[in-house]
């Protein structure tokens, strides 16, 4: 069977798309905007509570791994230093301070203006707990709210001793930093 010929122009012109007439626009109406605005909206409304919960649980487990950094980092000066070094909670500002050798006349510590009360070759470091957590030494007996208390101290040797602090925020699984082998000063969290 033959087919029938077919000029080049008359070819051309059946493979052409057809036009469209000029008020066709491309893009989205403004209909189905609005139904995806309401979607999406939705999904942010019922996801919101849980996004803050996980959210709440990361800032009390970072805080514990913080000062369970601090603690190691105490450790480490205390062995280069080869003196004791200290790690204390300062629970009106809601800070910890780690300093090298002994303070005249502490402990009981009392620094009124903070960190600015320890000689500035001592200070080895300070951290701020987040204004959203708050923490607790173990027993509840080892620091009374609006003292400074010693919560970890670590030997040259590497040794160390301490008492366990706990993060917690409310409604929210709490994370406790404690010293698991004294002798070796290993200080872990959980």
């Amino acid at each position: 069977m033959a087919y029938p010929s077919t000029s080049d122009g008359e070819a051309r012109r059946l493979l052409r798309r057809p036009r469209r007439s000029r008020s066709w626009r491309s893009g989205f109406t403004l209909a189905e905007l609005a139904v995806v605005l309401a979607i999406g909206s939705l999904l942010l409304l019922l996801g919101y509570p849980a996004l803050m919960n996980v959210l709440a649980l990361y800032e009390v487990r970072s805080s514990a791994q913080q000062l369970e950094m601090l603690g190691r980092e105490a450790r480490y000066e205390s062995i280069k230093l080869n003196q004791p070094v200290t790690l204390v909670a300062d629970t009106n500002r809601h800070m910890f301070y780690v300093f090298s050798g002994t303070i005249a006349g502490m402990p009981p510590y009392n620094f009124p203006d903070g960190p600015g009360d320890i000689p500035g070759p001592q200070l080895v470091t300070v951290w701020r707990v987040p204004q959203s957590v708050s923490f607790v030494m173990q027993p509840v007996t080892a620091c009374v709210q609006g003292t400074v208390c010693q919560s970890f101290s670590f030997n040259p040797d590497g040794s160390g001793t301490g008492v366990p602090v706990v993060f917690s925020r409310p409604k929210q699984p709490s994370s406790k930093v404690f010293l698991s082998a004294p002798a070796t000063g290993l200080i872990t969290f959980q």
